[in-house]
């Protein structure tokens, strides 16, 4: 479960993102687009953390989500030039591996928990 518990141990990770976040969203001229260039990176990266995301998907997870660039990740296809893209059905495939993943390699995260009782 996300507690404030678990809040509490995940404080160190949201201030580094913060302070990533801030030099990323900020342009050369030290001005920048608050919702899309700081928040919802921000509060879509901690939620993927407390989850059990691994820090190393997270840049996948910005651009397939919020920037529906998802050629060459799951969930993204290209019909003529264009790309279709349905942030929910990658999200689905993503969160799939992760759960089998968890099944095979329990560790101490929110998945973990989630495969464990989605068993049958």
């Amino acid at each position: 479960m996300i507690t404030p518990i678990r809040l509490r141990e995940n404080e160190e990770f949201m201030q580094r993102l913060c302070a990533r976040q801030c030099d990323a969203a900020l342009g050369s001229d030290g001005k920048a687009e608050f919702i899309g260039g700081f928040a919802s990176p921000f509060v879509m990266l901690v939620i993927a953390d407390l989850l059990g995301v691994p820090e190393s998907d997270h840049p996948e997870f910005v651009r397939a989500v919020l920037r529906g660039e998802a050629g060459g990740v799951l969930g993204g296809s290209k019909e003529g030039d264009a790309l279709k893209h349905s942030p929910l059905e990658y999200l689905y495939a993503k969160f799939s591996s992760y759960i089998e993943d968890r099944r095979r390699e329990p560790r101490g995260d929110v998945l973990s928990r989630l495969a464990a009782g989605s068993r049958t």
